[in-house]
């Protein structure tokens, strides 16, 4: 068998078009761009409910126990819900305020950030 038989035969075998294709085609490219695209929103949601799932709980528990009727734990679930905003809202002052601090070297510009 001479080179040539043997490397048409090669290249027109299972692995050999496997190879081909996978090193010849670019249809897979724009696959793997959708996979990351949707990877990338799926992280984002996860980090979102992360952050804002204990509130958004709590906001909701807060409708249910209006729609039932039930106004006084209500008022208490909306009341804790609003207590977490606000120790979050804090945190997060506390947070910018740590980091433009004058030790961290980053100041303002003319009233700018």
């Amino acid at each position: 068998m001479n080179k040539r038989n043997f490397l048409k035969k090669a290249a027109n075998s299972f692995t050999g078009r496997l190879l081909r294709r996978f090193a010849g085609e670019e249809k897979g490219a724009v696959m793997m761009e959708y996979i990351v695209v949707g990877l990338l929103i799926a992280a984002a949601a996860v980090v979102a409910i992360s952050a804002f799932g204990q509130t958004i709980s709590q906001m909701f528990a807060s409708l249910g126990a209006s729609v039932t009727g039930d106004h006084a734990t209500a008022t208490a679930v909306q009341n804790t819900a609003q207590g977490t905003m606000a120790a979050g809202a804090a945190a997060s002052d506390a947070y910018v305020n740590q980091q433009h601090s004058p030790k961290s070297g980053v100041t303002p510009q003319q009233g700018k950030w």
